[in-house]
C-alpha cells in the first residue's frame, strides 16, 4: 500500500504546481513537509534526508509513510466530493 501511495504521489505530483498545493494541506506538519519535498523534489534519500535534519533513516521513512497516508486520505476525500 505505501509503494502504491509513493508512486501515485510521485508520479502524479512530482515538479508541479499541484505537488505544492497538496503539501500545503492542513493534514501536514512541517516536518513531513520537508521530508516529501527533499525526497520527491530533491530526490533524497531517507539516509540523506535524515542526516540533514539529524534524524534516522528510519524514522524520515515513518515520518514520509504517515505523510502520504495522510495525502492518500486527502485526495480520496477529494475523488468523493
Amino acid at each position: 500500500m505505501y509503494n502504491v501511495v509513493a508512486n501515485t504521489v510521485s508520479e502524479k505530483y512530482q515538479d508541479s504546481e499541484v505537488f505544492e498545493e497538496l503539501l500545503n494541506k492542513p493534514c501536514l506538519n512541517e516536518t513531513q513537509k520537508q521530508c516529501l519535498r527533499m525526497k520527491y523534489l530533491d530526490g533524497m534519500t531517507f539516509r540523506d534526508i535524515g542526516k540533514a535534519l539529524k534524524l534516522s533513516g528510519s524514522r524520515i521513512d515513518q515520518i514520509v509513510k504517515v505523510a502520504l497516508t495522510k495525502l492518500r486520505g486527502e485526495l480520496e476525500n477529494a475523488s468523493d466530493a
